[in-house]
């Protein structure tokens, strides 16, 4: 279905989780605090736009129906 949800109640357990950085990706890093890096949230080091597919099933089915 190319999208999937978890729902944590600690957002950094994300960012320890795809923290590891190889040498190929060294040189994207960026030093900003306020910034999402969105590398550390996912296997596929990117940002696509299929959280689409979450929120509306979300939006159609309700909260109760994913507990």
């Amino acid at each position: 279905y190319d999208v999937g949800c978890v729902l944590i109640r600690n957002s950094q357990y994300l960012s320890e989780t795809f923290r590891m950085i190889p040498e190929y990706i060294k040189d994207t890093e960026t030093n900003i605090e306020e910034k999402v890096n969105f590398g550390e949230r996912g296997i596929e080091l990117s940002r696509r736009f299929r959280a689409l597919k979450v929120w509306l099933s979300f939006k159609a089915f309700g909260v109760t129906a994913f507990r």
